[in-house]
C-alpha cells in the first residue's frame, strides 16, 4: 500500500510540475500581449533546443493521442533572441496539429519527428509527420 501511495504521489508531483509550468507560460503570453500592445516586444535569449523541448513537455501533459510516436532529434544550436513565448505557442500549436494529422491517417504506427540541426551559417527547424 505504502508503495502504492509513494507511486500516486509521484504522479500528483508531476502532473502539478507541469500544471505549474503552464501557468507560467499563460502568465507570460498575458504579459507579452500586454507589453505587445504597448507596441513593445519582448524578446529574451533562448536556445531553440530548450524552447522545443518545452514544448513537447507541455504537449504530454494532454494525454492527446498517446499511441502516437514522438522522435526527438535536437542538435546543438546556440541562443537567439526571440519572443520566447510567442515561439513557444507556435511550437505547441504545430505539434498539436501535426498529432491531429498523423492520427487523422488512422495508423497505428504514426510517428511525429521534431529536429534541430545547425546547416554552414544558420539554424534549421524541422517537424516531420509519418
Amino acid at each position: 500500500m505504502a508503495g502504492c501511495l509513494g507511486q500516486e504521489n509521484e504522479s500528483l508531483l508531476s502532473e502539478l510540475q507541469q500544471i505549474s509550468t503552464g501557468l507560467d507560460h499563460i502568465k507570460q503570453i498575458v504579459s507579452a500581449q500586454q507589453l505587445h500592445a504597448k507596441n513593445n516586444t519582448l524578446r529574451v535569449r533562448v536556445s531553440p533546443t530548450q524552447l522545443f523541448e518545452q514544448a513537447v513537455a507541455m504537449d504530454a501533459g494532454t494525454g492527446a493521442d498517446d499511441d502516437i510516436r514522438l522522435v526527438c532529434k535536437f542538435d546543438t544550436i546556440e541562443s537567439a533572441a526571440l519572443d520566447k513565448h510567442k515561439v513557444l505557442q507556435i511550437l505547441i500549436n504545430l505539434l498539436s496539429n501535426a498529432r491531429k494529422a498523423v492520427a487523422a491517417t488512422g495508423r497505428s504506427d504514426g510517428q511525429i519527428e521534431l529536429a534541430t540541426a545547425r546547416l554552414n551559417a544558420t539554424a534549421k527547424f524541422a517537424l516531420n509527420l509519418k
